[in-house]
């Protein structure tokens, strides 16, 4: 039998493994704040904006300071470089 303690303890930790996980699928859905090549800066912004198609989840750029757009995994698969689905960390580079 379990103490109140004991549950406890095991609610905060499930807890705290929900908030993990989900800061690290939010950390590509995410674009952030950029200064383009002409020097303008660029503020950042979540995935998928309103205007987006709703499978438009990740941030797409080609470098740190080319446009940044948000799009589906497919395209972030190929633009990144990155497989999504090789490890639960988040993505692995290629």
């Amino acid at each position: 039998m379990m103490t109140s303690c004991g549950q406890q303890s095991l609610n905060v930790l499930t807890v705290l493994s929900l908030l993990i996980s989900a800061v690290l699928s939010a950390h590509f859905r995410v674009c952030e704040p950029y200064t383009d090549h002409k020097g303008r800066y660029h503020f950042g912004f979540h995935c998928p904006r309103l205007s987006d198609n709703k499978t438009f989840i990740l941030c797409c750029h080609h470098n740190n300071t080319v446009f940044k757009y948000c799009c589906n995994e497919t395209e972030f698969q190929a633009v990144m470089q990155a497989n999504l689905t090789a490890g639960s960390e988040g993505y692995m580079h290629k």
